[in-house]
């Protein structure tokens, strides 16, 4: 992004502007942001304020905000909402947002900008200021039905609260170097407090205790972390710990315990925006851009950061994953916070099949919660809510206590069964998601790689609306040169040309070209990431698409083992089980795609293939309902009314035949008949007898609505 106004000023010392404070409720000087701006609306001031004095493009504003829309709706959106801003901000804030045909900028200063900055300096008194600038989560309250904005908000919360915990730490550090053991204690106690966890931040306020002359209380607090720990995560404190609560248990040497180990701060994480190309892996978090699991490479880390090599690191752990082993991954039983029985029935149910569908993954190694010193944890809290419902959060978390993905869903009420798949078609989903973006971590350390991640996140938000033209491609061209071992440009590439060839205006023969170059792009990437989701799904549709059955077959099984919460995947599966006359499959994968992901953006496709199966089993009722749905999730689509008008022929429901026709009629009453029905079921494929039988009925049928509607 460009700059519009760049800071002349020293790093930590500024000349006075508008502060926006976005680290607890957002607010802003002179005005009520929560009660006269709407919630998308702050949301905007929220990310404009976080990218103060740079040119934000509007495609990427009505992406983050309003994804769900179409282009026009978006853009709509985004100048309402400027305009709100403009009419609620105070006269000095508002003579700073400044706007052009395709770029906004806001001239104005952050609580976050001025903590990181803080965070930077090594003086222990700025630090102090700093951390009186954490008044609670980052935008705390403000709730934002937008999933890249979410996503957004997800990661700057993780990494704040992270910084602040490192901020407390080195405090603590600091002041027990300086023989402050009084204030070493208050700091390490809110340390402790913000992470009750971090067994770093207990080690300082066990050494904090024993440098004021209060053993006793120091070795208490040893044995309450412990406990804690084996009830919390199934581990044992670290050796460093038990070393230095030794130390103070021995009679003969009473002395100051020894210094505790050395803080190692958070790395910061780098987010991309969530592809949501039709039928792409949607991706709502990025890796650490100097990733590692620390029991494999907590030395080299320490190495790489000081040479600033750090983003080489990350594919150096992954080649030297294979010898030392899979990172190990504890599942802790979720807590249920509410009392009542379905709560505790709900935690059990998600905890044990979030740790079956994760013990399939050939990325990780689950262990039970009693194993000793896991790589990786899974924690969350489940609640009831109004009306039934629940409220699930989930959290991966780090050995050393960093958030690495933080996700929250709150599910309405459903019966037990699809309420869980729901639940975890949305948490389970993004933490499967996380774990493969540490498994394939992404690099954007140095200055091509991170313009190779902004040309490709342009590149994946055109085709998100439907853009695949070859300017779209030259983008991707240009991002793989700047950055060719980055895995994820190149399958974001392939899924763009399974796009193309899903689009109009492609004869057969260039579809059908398009579709076998998205195959050797991802055939070429599954020799480096052979367990890579986006590679592997998009090998599934592909192969879905050109058709070839079988590949897309054992693609997608694949796929379902490696994403085995993602309604896309069943979607795909439902797919080829319709082509290869497996109707009961078929059947059962669109119905797990719905009761994973009932507000997906692509919810309309398996709708219609569920009511295309449902007329071929014999069930025109069911179809009925099932292109219902999708008349309401797509209402202009050609797609689905002649499917629906045989289904209320069969049913004997005249007027609604009448009423399918005259919509196909004014949607796409102008397609040919074979080239409609193509579209579902190419001719090029051998089907089975029965299957044949049943889509020569099906055809017919359509023929004669048709010819009677004329």
């Amino acid at each position: 992004m460009d700059k519009i106004d760049a800071a002349t000023s020293a790093p930590i010392v500024r000349p006075p502007r508008t502060v926006i404070r976005l680290i607890g409720i957002l607010e802003v000087d002179d005005v009520d942001s929560n009660a006269r701006l709407p919630a998308k609306a702050r949301g905007l001031l929220a990310y404009l304020a976080m990218h103060h004095d740079q040119a934000i493009g509007r495609e990427k504003l009505a992406d983050l905000l309003w994804e769900r829309s179409g282009p026009e709706q978006s853009r709509q959106s985004l100048r309402q909402a400027l305009t709100a801003l403009r009419q609620a901000l105070p006269a000095a804030l508002a003579s700073g947002l400044t706007t052009t045909g395709e770029h906004v900028c806001l001239v104005t200063d952050s609580d976050v900008g001025r903590f990181d900055e803080l965070a930077k300096a090594t003086d222990p008194a700025l630090w102090v200021e700093a951390l009186s600038l954490y008044r609670g989560p980052f935008l705390t309250g403000l709730d934002i039905d937008a999933p890249n904005f979410e996503t957004w908000v997800t990661q700057e919360r993780a990494r704040l609260a992270g910084l602040r915990g490192d901020l407390l730490a080195r405090l603590v550090t600091a002041r027990l170097a300086s023989s402050d053991a009084a204030r070493a204690i208050t700091a390490a106690r809110e340390l402790v407090a913000h992470d009750a966890l971090r067994e770093d931040g207990h080690r300082l306020l066990i050494a904090a205790l024993a440098a004021a002359g209060r053993r006793a209380e120091a070795i208490a607090q040893f044995e309450a972390m412990a406990a804690l720990l084996s009830a919390e995560l199934g581990v044992r404190p670290d050796p460093t710990t038990v070393a230095l609560v030794n130390s103070l248990r021995d009679p003969v040497q009473p002395a100051a315990p020894r210094s505790p180990a050395p803080v190692r701060a958070s790395p910061v994480m780098v987010m991309e925006m969530p592809p949501t190309v039709p039928g792409a892996t949607v991706n709502t978090t990025a890796p650490p851009s100097r990733a590692g699991w620390p029991r494999l490479v907590g030395l080299a880390l320490t190495i790489v950061m000081l040479v600033g090599l750090g983003g080489s690191l990350a594919y150096q752990w992954h080649a030297e994953r294979g010898k030392a082993g899979l990172p190990v991954v504890v599942v802790k039983p979720l807590e249920a916070l509410t009392s009542d029985p379905e709560a505790g029935a709900l935690a059990r149910a998600l905890t044990a099949r979030l740790s079956g569908g994760l013990s399939n993954l050939p990325i990780i190694r689950v262990r039970s919660a009693d194993a000793t010193g896991p790589d990786l944890r899974v924690e969350g809290q489940v609640s009831t809510i109004e009306n039934g419902g629940a409220l699930v959060a989930l959290r991966l978390i780090r050995r050393d206590g960093e958030v690495l993905q933080s996700s929250e869903f709150r599910a309405p009420h459903r019966a037990p069964a699809d309420m869980q798949d729901e639940i975890l078609g949305r948490v389970g989903r993004q933490l499967t998601e996380q774990l493969d973006l540490l498994a394939y971590p992404r690099l954007n350390d140095t200055a091509e790689q991170r313009r190779a991640r902004e040309i490709t996140t342009t590149a994946v938000n055109r085709v998100n609306r439907g853009d695949t033209s070859e300017e779209v491609f030259a983008l991707f061209r240009e991002a793989i040169q700047l950055n060719p071992q980055d895995v994820r440009i190149r399958a974001f590439y392939g899924n763009a040309l399974v796009a193309q060839a899903g689009g109009s205006g492609l004869s057969k023969l260039r579809q059908r070209d398009t579709l076998v170059e998205a195959i050797r792009v991802f055939q070429e990437l599954s020799k480096p990431a052979p367990h890579n989701q986006i590679v592997v799904y998009g090998l599934c549709q592909a192969s879905r698409t050109l058709p070839d059955l079988q590949a897309a077959r054992v693609a997608c099984e694949q796929a379902r083992v490696l994403m085995p919460w993602s309604a896309r995947v069943y979607k795909e599966l439902g797919f080829v089980m319709l082509l290869l006359g497996v109707l009961d499959q078929a059947e059962q994968f669109f119905q797990s795609a719905e009761r994973l992901e009932r507000l997906g953006t692509i919810r309309w496709t398996w709708a219609i293939g569920a009511g295309v199966t449902a007329i071929l089993k014999g069930s025109p009722a069911s179809a009925a309902s099932w292109l219902d749905t999708a008349a309401a999730l797509r209402p202009t689509s050609p797609w689905y009314p002649l499917f629906a008008a045989v289904a209320a022929h069969r049913a004997g429901d005249t007027q609604a035949e009448r009423r399918w026709i005259a919509r196909f009629r004014t949607f796409g009453g102008t397609l040919d008949l074979n080239e409609y029905f193509d579209s579902f079921f190419p001719s090029s494929i051998g089907y089975p007898a029965e299957l044949k039988a049943r889509l020569d009925s099906l055809k017919n049928d359509m023929a004669l609505l048709m010819r009677d509607e004329s």
